[in-house]
């Protein structure tokens, strides 16, 4: 196994991978077709090592061009394009690790406080000019909707909103969910990623909510009949911010504490 150690305007010059090995291959650049080389190897072939590079190789690049794929079948599937006859465990263990690393380099790193999370979410760009993220910093949560779900609440009477706290992201309290409802259909509105349930979270979220549907439709939020949870703060913020809706508890909920 070689790799390139320079490069001429005509040529490439390319280097044993094995260290203290003096063999050295010079290409034509264009064409590839081998000029000269050296065959002074002085050490004995080490099949193993040699097929145990190049299925190291062959699935770090795999799993760098295909990041959805399980390291193990790219193992399986790359084993099947080359000689593996020598290769051991240990070295096929190497192998999986390797790639993981490949991976972990491409990858943002893994966030660590709640301060980072937000920035993360920040810096995403959406992939569709439909589909907005925005990060509130100053208050510690995040929001995330698509302006066609905002513009689908203009024509809905009922809107649903729901707090879940064991699936929550880490580093956030809990998840609050605001459907709308037509149709026989629950459609997700917009997601909120909140770091608790006291009174100042949900008055800035169930604004943002309100600013958000008035921005997006160029009218006032009214007129609109809201079931939410049994969470206190949210019913009796949800009251002062919106202004003109129907509030209502929601019979699941209601089961549920009993």
């Amino acid at each position: 196994m070689y790799r390139m150690k320079t490069e001429t305007a005509t040529t490439k010059i390319w280097q044993r991978v094995r260290k203290n090995c003096t063999g050295k291959l010079t290409t034509e650049m264009e064409t590839s077709d081998i000029l000269h080389g050296s065959t002074n190897h002085n050490h004995d072939v080490d099949k193993e090592k040699t097929q145990a590079h190049m299925l190291r190789q062959a699935c770090k690049r795999k799993a760098e061009e295909d990041l959805t794929e399980r390291p193990r079948k790219i193992l399986i599937t790359e084993s099947g394009k080359i000689e593996t006859d020598h290769v051991s465990q240990e070295s096929i263990n190497k192998v999986k690790k390797a790639m993981w690393r490949q991976r972990r380099k491409i990858h943002p790193a893994l966030p660590k406080t709640r301060q980072e999370a937000l920035a993360s979410l920040s810096g995403i760009q959406p992939r569709r000019s439909t589909t907005i993220i925005d990060t509130v910093v100053e208050h510690e949560l995040a929001w995330m909707y698509s302006t066609t779900s905002v513009e689908y609440i203009k024509n809905v009477k009922f809107l649903f909103g729901d707090g879940t706290f064991k699936s929550s992201p880490k580093y956030f309290y809990q998840i609050y969910t605001i459907f709308g409802y037509k149709d026989n259909r629950y459609i997700p509105i917009v997601f909120f990623l909140l770091p608790g349930k006291s009174k100042a979270v949900y008055q800035k979220m169930w604004s943002t909510f309100k600013s958000l549907y008035e921005q997006v439709n160029g009218a006032t939020f009214d007129n609109k009949t809201i079931y939410l949870d049994f969470e206190k703060q949210a019913h009796g913020v949800a009251s002062d911010v919106l202004g003109n809706i129907t509030l209502r508890g929601c019979l699941f909920h209601l089961k549920q504490s009993w």
